[in-house]
């Protein structure tokens, strides 16, 4: 099993996820922490940034997170990050993958705008961080400045041989708060085939739906664009896949590390009430799948196959259909094997053919087929259904009433794997 080495800062943010008291990570507040903690850790740095992020003048500043400040009628004035010293003051408000809500800017110009009218500060200034480039359109009587998350990167780059800069800047890169605007040569190929390209991916991604809603029902096709920007991959998804949540299995392309890759995955947080189990089957079993991953915030499991290593084949569209076809197969045999995790997955199978009133051959939505023998009270592993048509003694007329029904019988699973 493969540990993925992640930085100090995702250590935390995972931690933090892995409590019980928390159903959402608060990835902008705690982005917000990391970056008043790097800043109060140097002076120097402190005070470069606002001049050089907030474009304010001055120095010996000051910052402190999260500030509340009384406002009548609005109960949650509270402001992300606030830089002061003797003479000025800067409130920062800080967005991630949110916008701004209702007059929130609004609020935070109201206080600053009392304080120079009580004389408390001669200068005052309001801020505004994004990851995305965004408009604001408000006339503020205040001095009003947006930047975004890449400035904030871009200011630490040259101070990355320090240790803490460098977590954090590591941090920004995993978490996508850095965007790198800049094209570059070898984009400007990429996008002359970008059209072809993505069209050959939706139709690798239409193979998996077909393939997967044999076998376990209609996948979700995730957005394409969100997929390919933040997580490296472009899937088809069923989620939870197995007990109460935080689960899935991801079937499609993955492009991490520039390394595009076909896909097929089992992913479960430690927040499952299966995640105990799911990682005994796998630790005692390393050998199913082509990966086993640990991160502290769960386990992922993985059958992969690098993109370049289909470019020789005579047919690469019948070459990607065995591949998804065999390796959902083994898929769908991990889940008839491990029925103590309690999968949500449907299997989908039917009876075709049956030896006298207690042998029964089912076909499994893959086109697999096992036999069910209620003599022995056992079910086969799934098996080419050619071959157990061959040698078997198999009768297709049978009376309807007689058919047991395949999810009342309870039966021992006879496992091949598992």
């Amino acid at each position: 099993m493969r540990v993925e080495q992640i930085s100090i800062f995702e250590s935390l943010i995972d931690m933090y996820e892995r409590s019980e008291h928390y159903s959402k990570v608060p990835l902008e507040d705690f982005t917000t922490e990391l970056l008043a903690g790097v800043l109060r850790s140097n002076q120097a740095w402190l005070d470069a940034f606002v001049s050089k992020v907030l474009t304010l003048e001055g120095g010996e500043w000051r910052v402190t997170t999260q500030k509340y400040y009384p406002l009548s009628n609005h109960f949650n004035c509270i402001v992300d990050m606030v830089f002061y010293n003797k003479d000025s003051i800067a409130f920062v408000e800080n967005k991630v993958d949110s916008t701004l809500h209702t007059e929130q800017l609004e609020r935070y110009e109201t206080v600053l705008l009392q304080f120079l009218e009580d004389d408390v500060f001669q200068n005052v200034s309001l801020h505004y961080c994004t990851k995305r480039r965004e408009e604001v359109t408000t006339p503020f009587e205040v001095k009003f400045n947006l930047f975004r998350w890449r400035d904030v990167y871009q200011f630490f780059l040259p101070f990355r041989e320090d240790s803490l800069v460098d977590a954090f800047l590591l941090f920004l890169e995993r978490k996508r708060l850095m965007k790198i605007s800049e094209l570059e040569g070898e984009d400007l190929q990429v996008l002359g085939k970008i059209s072809s390209t993505m069209s050959k991916l939706e139709e690798i991604i239409e193979l998996v739906q077909i393939e997967m809603g044999k076998r376990f029902g209609k996948p979700k096709v995730e957005q394409m664009i969100k997929e390919l920007t933040v997580h490296d991959r472009y899937i088809a998804k069923i989620s939870p896949a197995f007990a109460d949540n935080y689960s899935d299995i991801a079937v499609g392309i993955t492009f991490g590390d520039n390394a595009p890759a076909l896909l097929v995955q089992v992913w479960c947080n430690r927040k499952n009430t299966k995640a105990e189990v799911f990682f005994r089957k796998l630790a005692s079993h390393p050998q199913f799948f082509d990966q086993f991953y640990e991160k502290s915030s769960g386990w992922r499991a993985r059958f992969l196959y690098p993109l370049k290593n289909i470019m020789g084949e005579n047919d690469q569209w019948i070459f990607l259909e065995q591949w998804f076809q065999h390796h959902l197969n083994l898929l769908e045999t991990f889940i008839l094997e491990t029925e103590e995790l309690e999968w949500n997955i449907p299997i989908a199978r039917e009876i075709i053919a049956h030896e006298g009133g207690d042998r029964f051959l089912l076909k499994l939505g893959s086109g697999r087929g096992q036999i069910m023998d209620l003599r022995n009270k056992v079910i086969h592993p799934a098996m080419n259904l050619d071959s157990l048509i061959k040698f078997g003694y198999w009768e297709e007329n049978f009376e309807q009433h007689a058919l047991p029904n395949i999810n009342d019988v309870n039966l021992k699973q006879i496992k091949e794997y598992f």
